[in-house]
């Protein structure tokens, strides 16, 4: 199966080409703004370095935040277009999922994962997900005061849990150091959404799958035009 996935919702966009689970191409570009100009040329280097067509890809995959506002309609307007033009189904898939999915199973063994996206604000948006990856519960925002005590409830677990502590994974770390002082047994990994991480969870899905729409935590920093249709939280465009 040949799986095409992008993501542009962080500071690092990347469009990566699966074959068969193997990874057989990536590009990636490292800056917050520029989607635009750059997704479609980096979606054509994948495919050129990979000698796949277009209208051979089996699914398409994307990245559906949260993150910029720009880029995640950028790249989810972009794989709805590639979609639509060769008839393969397209699949979405949050950058919490994505990074949890990232970590090496080994440095991951018995702990909570706490996946950690950059809002550019202080307070980061999170995840949580148990050794086995399941969710622990729906993405939230949250507060730096209330951040030790989650990540202390993350890394204890349910009682009887074998865990020996969470790990953190994510953009968001940074702006969280601070606050991280003094919690036990506490990995951190600083990391961006992969997409070919996001292409190998889309193999996963069974189809048929919903469209992808954004995943907003908070209303964008960003007004439309008057006149152009707006998104709610959800998402979904409203007149």
């Amino acid at each position: 199966m040949k799986i095409l996935a992008l993501d542009a919702a962080g500071a690092v966009s990347s469009v990566a080409l699966t074959i068969d689970g193997r990874l057989a191409a990536r590009r990636d570009y490292d800056r917050a703004r520029g989607q635009a100009e750059i997704l479609i040329p980096l979606i054509e280097a994948v495919l050129a370095e990979a000698g796949c067509a277009i209208d051979a890809i089996d699914r398409f995959a994307v990245g559906i935040g949260p993150g910029g506002f720009t880029g995640l309609r950028i790249a989810i307007a972009t794989a709805r277009g590639l979609a639509l033009a060769t008839g393969r189904p397209l699949i979405g898939i949050s950058g919490f999922e994505a990074l949890a999915h990232g970590l090496d199973p080994a440095i991951r063994r018995n702990r909570t994962v706490v996946a950690v996206i950059d809002s550019q604000r202080a307070d980061p948006y999170l995840q949580g997900f148990d050794a086995d990856l399941v969710p622990l519960g729906a993405p939230i925002t949250a507060t730096a005061g209330s951040l030790p005590a989650l990540l202390i409830r993350h890394a204890t677990g349910p009682a009887g849990a074998d865990l020996v502590g969470a790990i953190l994974v994510g953009d968001g770390i940074d702006r969280l150091r601070a606050d991280l002082a003094g919690i036990p047994d506490l990995v951190l990994r600083p990391a961006a959404v992969d997409a070919a991480v996001i292409a190998g969870r889309a193999e996963c899905r069974p189809l048929p799958a919903p469209l992808p729409s954004p995943l907003y935590l908070r209303p964008p920093d960003v007004t439309l035009p008057a006149g152009q249709p707006d998104a709610d939280r959800s998402g979904q465009v409203v007149s």
